[in-house]
């Protein structure tokens, strides 16, 4: 799936808005909002790219906790 920098963040606010309206607690929001936000400031000079790859790279070098989150997003992503 190739995204673009915009569809990225509005696919990033899309998410974190349902896991603030529909998460288990605030604890999730704050560190889903912190990995999401990593990733989208790690891809600052990319145009076009495919999601997918950027996020199963990260997943490799992530701790578990921020593993859930991007691997959740990935589900959510490809839902959309």
């Amino acid at each position: 799936m190739r995204v673009s920098k915009e569809q990225l963040n509005e696919y990033i606010n899309l998410y974190l808005n349902d896991v603030e309206d529909y998460g288990d607690n605030d604890d999730h929001y704050i560190l889903a909002e912190s990995v999401l936000n990593n990733l989208k400031q790690s891809l600052l000079t990319e145009n076009i790219f495919d999601i997918k790859q950027i996020i199963n790279e990260s997943l490799g070098n992530e701790s578990q906790q921020n593993y859930k989150v991007l691997d959740d997003f990935l589900v959510y992503i490809e839902n959309i």
